[in-house]
């Protein structure tokens, strides 16, 4: 299974777009993960006409989309547990890996994938990637 995973859209009403190469390359994906701050919801429908799609909502989305899709889930593809945050909270004071870590404390996850920081990360520790 090939997943596509972003977070940080913030596409609001003026923009025109996502960036072809994301949709170009999400076109080949089998699921789509985005980690909030869609801004709108716009985005879900775009991501959506290319591979199913799972988010949570950041930050800087509304209502709507917090009601819509819940600021933390964990998934499950293919057996491996997957949880999913913005990174903004619960606050930790370690950074927002660290409040991503803090969201799934105590819960068996295999990976976690969070946003916010706008900083690529990839570490693994305490068999958690």
């Amino acid at each position: 299974m090939k997943v596509g995973v972003v977070s940080d859209t913030h596409l609001s009403s003026r923009a025109k777009g996502l960036p072809s190469v994301l949709m170009e390359e999400f076109s080949k994906v089998d699921m789509i993960l985005h980690l909030g701050d869609w801004v709108s919801l716009e985005i879900y429908d775009l991501l959506a006409e290319l591979a199913p799609v799972e988010g949570i909502a950041g930050n800087n989305d509304g209502a709507e989309i917090i009601r819509r899709l819940g600021e933390r889930k964990i998934v499950t593809l293919e057996g491996v547990r997957i949880g999913m945050i913005h990174g903004h909270a619960p606050y930790s004071r370690k950074g927002t890996d660290g409040n991503a870590l803090l969201a799934f404390e105590g819960e068996k996850v295999d990976c976690i994938l969070f946003g916010h920081s706008h900083q690529p990360l990839l570490r693994q520790g305490g068999g958690i990637l």
